[in-house]
């Protein structure tokens, strides 16, 4: 008996501004967003935007985490502006633009102003260790400040 396919159609996923997202008690966060990345419910997702959503660096962290399984191999655009990395979190997010596991991304969003960064080294680490990684980087891989 074949398993039945239970991917969602979604080719954009857009939670921007939805501030609540990080809040344990909130039934759809980013805790249940990654589960159903893991668990291959959203192969065809090539547009991705949590900006604004105050994300903080455990749940940005779980989101590399899961990228880095491969499992947004269509993935093009990520938008994480106006959340919160630390240096655990950048180190993880390193990990999940990495070409081989999301050979198709084009374009990430980090932050919307960089005078203000309001997650102090992380933004170190992370631009740091995409300068490292940049043989394993998508080509043409677009770093950007603004959506």
């Amino acid at each position: 008996m074949k398993q039945e396919d239970k991917s969602l159609p979604l080719t954009a996923l857009s939670l921007k501004g939805n501030q609540n997202l990080d809040r344990p008690q909130i039934l759809f966060g980013v805790g249940s967003l990654c589960a159903l990345l893991r668990a291959k419910r959203m192969p065809w997702l090539e547009t991705l935007s949590l900006a604004s959503c105050r994300i903080f660096a455990g749940s940005v962290t779980e989101l590399g985490e899961v990228m880095a399984t491969g499992v947004l191999r269509r993935l093009q655009h990520l938008d994480l502006s106006g959340n919160f990395l630390d240096e655990n979190s950048a180190i993880a997010l390193v990990g999940g633009v990495r070409a081989s596991v999301v050979p198709s991304l084009s374009k990430v969003t980090f932050w919307d102003e960089l005078p203000s960064l309001p997650w102090g080294e992380g933004a170190e680490v992370l631009l740091s260790g995409l300068l490292k990684g940049v043989d394993e980087l998508p080509k043409n891989l677009e770093i950007s400040n603004m959506y």
